[in-house]
């Protein structure tokens, strides 16, 4: 495997992810995300897909207070992600889906009607961004509105390894740093979700092929040294996947203050 497939260090999501990375960048504190990963039946996406862009035109119209952001997660598998201030949040986004449901009237209860077994089942997990875990290049090689394209690289870590894990991680952004890496790296914690310990790293690219092309060429600058820092993280990990996807403008809302 070594420099050609190891993507990074660390969470979600869930940018592609390059919405979340932006976010990440403007803060130094861990921010909290609520992520829903939606798996869809294959013979209903086209409806589904139908669906969920109803449901932001209605969170649009009847002005939705929580930023939600969409990615097509392949296999007919969606991922959504919300901001939040902290867990005490998680109450007032569940009373803003009400208000907004009530503001809808029939228009919220066709929408339900559409969602009507569209998919197999839906799971949420809670994930903290750690700045001190991402790297933001000196001179990033892609503008945000680039990011298209997203891979998820997931470590499985053995209980109890965590810190030493994170130090990797801090170890790895100073090597980052010292070869003047131009890729960016948001890198999240899952704090309530399945098997954890879990830490993802999000990288972007225009496409597929675009992120793994310049994924080998980060790799070959960060050499021997980033092979050796991989082989400790390995030796404290129970297992590991990828992820890719792609941000989906058009199944996403941000409140509209954000966007300033």
């Amino acid at each position: 495997m070594g420099k050609r497939v190891f993507v990074s260090v660390l969470v979600g999501l869930l940018a592609g992810l390059g919405s979340l990375a932006v976010i990440a960048r403007a803060q130094d504190k861990p921010q909290l995300w609520t992520i829903w990963e939606i798996v869809v039946k294959p013979p209903k996406d086209e409806a589904y897909y139908k669906a969920a862009k109803d449901q932001i035109a209605l969170m649009a119209k009847y002005k939705f207070p929580y930023s939600m952001y969409g990615y097509d997660a392949g296999d007919f598998r969606y991922e959504f992600c919300t901001p939040l201030k902290d867990y005490a949040d998680i109450e007032n986004l569940y009373q803003a889906f009400e208000d907004v449901a009530k503001k809808a009237g029939d228009e919220w209860k066709n929408l339900l009607k559409a969602y009507e077994e569209t998919y197999e089942y839906m799971s949420q997990s809670n994930w903290y961004l750690r700045p001190d875990l991402s790297f933001e290049p000196a001179n990033p090689r892609l503008k945000q509105e680039e990011e298209k394209f997203f891979i998820e690289d997931t470590w499985y870590i053995e209980p109890g390894k965590e810190a030493e894990f994170e130090g990797l991680c801090k170890d790895f952004i100073t090597l980052c740093k010292n070869k003047d890496i131009t890729e960016r790296i948001s890198s999240y914690i899952c704090d309530i979700g399945p098997e954890m310990p879990i830490f993802v790293a999000v990288l972007s690219g225009t496409n597929r092929l675009n992120f793994w092309e310049n994924n080998g060429k980060m790799w070959d600058k960060l050499g021997k040294e980033g092979e050796a820092i991989m082989a400790k993280f390995y030796a404290l990990t129970r297992k590991r996947n990828f992820q890719e996807g792609w941000y989906l403008p058009e199944l996403s809302y941000i409140v509209p203050e954000e966007k300033k």
